[in-house]
């Protein structure tokens, strides 16, 4: 069972007893995701899959409930390079919305490098658009009967008299 042990002390939404559960059940699906996958190079270990759950469980948190953390992200990768999702993005016109395939795959083309130490790869890796439809897919549904109050997002709307 995936641990959420490192959220902000004192601040608990009802959705966050939620993301436990969701994370092993992503595990489960990612890794029969990757029993289809055509190679080896985006398989990951347990303990490094069980990383990968959780962190597409926050991702997916932050993007369900508007925490504005990837919000930040593609807002600055608009005002730099002109694209919300550079180099990710499989359609043209607006910006993808909500839990799209393409949010998951420039998230994980991002993320695989800190997974698996010395990785590059292409963002259209086949592999890659796989894991990332699978992940999509199953969080888009797991995520719609949760509670829309987030710890992270309430923690992130207090004062902060350092920033």
């Amino acid at each position: 069972m995936t641990d959420f042990t490192h959220r902000p002390e004192g601040y608990r939404g009802r959705g966050d007893s939620h993301l436990p559960q969701i994370a092993d059940g992503l595990r489960r699906v990612l890794r029969k995701t990757e029993r289809d996958f055509a190679h080896d190079t985006l398989r990951l270990g347990d303990r490094a899959l069980d990383e990968l759950a959780a962190m597409l469980v926050e991702f997916a948190e932050d993007l369900f409930n508007g925490v504005g953390i990837w919000a930040a992200y593609e807002g600055y990768n608009r005002d730099f390079f002109g694209a919300a999702l550079p180099l990710t993005s499989r359609g043209a016109g607006s910006p993808p919305a909500g839990m799209h395939p393409d949010r998951f795959r420039h998230f994980l083309w991002v993320v695989y490098p800190a997974l698996i130490d010395g990785m590059v790869f292409s963002p259209t890796h086949q592999d890659l658009l796989r894991i990332a439809d699978a992940g999509s897919e199953f969080l888009s549904g797991a995520f719609r009967d949760v509670p829309r109050i987030s710890g992270v997002k309430m923690f992130l709307q207090t004062s902060n008299v350092y920033g």
